[in-house]
């Protein structure tokens, strides 16, 4: 709806030119996701299959309109509608902000969930293998996991920073590139240390916690790293689930942990590598929420 909005108000070359990069990131994405999966051998579950056709589903129905529309307007030439020019910037820059967001989403379904869940073969809570293609490697897939969600943020925080700066600037007519650099630097500032972006981008250039793998400290017991975010780490005790791996357990009545314990970036800096988790070595017992055995591994934790 931004980028219609955007075309409608006169930013037709623009709108094309975005909906047509996001177009081609999720065609990319797509790609690699179907050749992994053909190299692997491996075929999606239902609860998955169903998901990849919305997924792909959602992208036609919010590109397509936009490419049609603004290819339209470029070759006709309508007069857009008469707006300050600060609006239509304002738009511009929160339609930014959405595609990144967007963008940073498809990422995350098409390349990190795969791997997450062990459907190219290989999962982060068995000791041997690597998932296949790029990222090739659980600390690779760590780097990058943080590294889109953190572009995303950081397009997010200081994008909305900007279109704050541009529509106070044109209100009190005070529009200056001065003044839209000063909201995007002060209010974007706040929210990226509100959301911890420097420990998280610290993680990119070094990874000390890696996914999949198993850490312990003086005062914590082992802890299975579940997934990583921004704002932190997630862990599970992995004592309980090794315990469990020697129980008879049904396989469909395996419970699948959905409620980590998260320690903050700092918190995190105690910990030291442990023993490699072995409860999942011959069966599933529940410690991956993302495994793809769980039928709801897709649903909010």
């Amino acid at each position: 709806m931004l980028l219609v909005g955007a075309t409608v108000l006169g930013s037709a070359t623009f709108a094309l030119s975005l909906a047509g990069l996001v177009a081609v990131f999720a065609f990319l994405f797509w790609f690699l996701y179907s050749r992994d999966m053909d190299r692997a051998g491996q075929s999606a579950p239902p609860h998955r299959d169903r998901l990849d056709l919305m997924v792909a589903g959602d992208a036609r129905t919010a590109l397509l309109p936009v490419l049609v529309l603004a290819s339209f307007v470029l070759a006709r030439q309508p007069a857009p509608p008469h707006v300050a020019p600060y609006v239509r910037e304002a738009v511009a820059t929160v339609a930014v902000v959405a595609a990144a967001v967007y963008v940073s989403s498809l990422f995350d379904w098409y390349l990190i969930l795969p791997r997450m869940s062990g459907m190219l073969g290989a999962r982060p809570c068995r000791v041997s293998g690597e998932p296949p293609g790029w990222p090739g490697t659980w600390r690779s897939l760590t780097r990058w996991w943080y590294l889109h969600r953190i572009v995303a943020a950081f397009v997010f925080v200081y994008g909305f920073a900007l279109a704050l700066g541009l529509v106070a600037s044109g209100l009190t007519n005070a529009s200056s590139n001065w003044v839209e650099f000063a909201f995007a630097a002060v209010f974007g500032t706040f929210g990226a240390y509100k959301k911890a972006i420097w420990p998280a981008v610290k993680e990119v250039g070094h990874p000390r916690i890696v996914v999949g793998r198993t850490y312990e400290s003086r005062f914590r017991p082992r802890l299975y790293c579940f997934d990583v975010a921004i704002e932190g780490v997630d862990f599970v005790g992995a004592a309980k689930f090794e315990e469990r791996a020697a129980e008879h357990v049904p396989r469909d009545g395996v419970e699948y942990k959905n409620e980590p314990d998260e320690l903050s970036h700092s918190q995190a800096q105690e910990l030291t590598s442990a023993e490699p988790y072995n409860g999942c070595e011959r069966r599933c017992v529940g410690i991956n929420w993302y495994c793809i055995d769980n039928p709801r591994c897709f649903e909010e934790k």
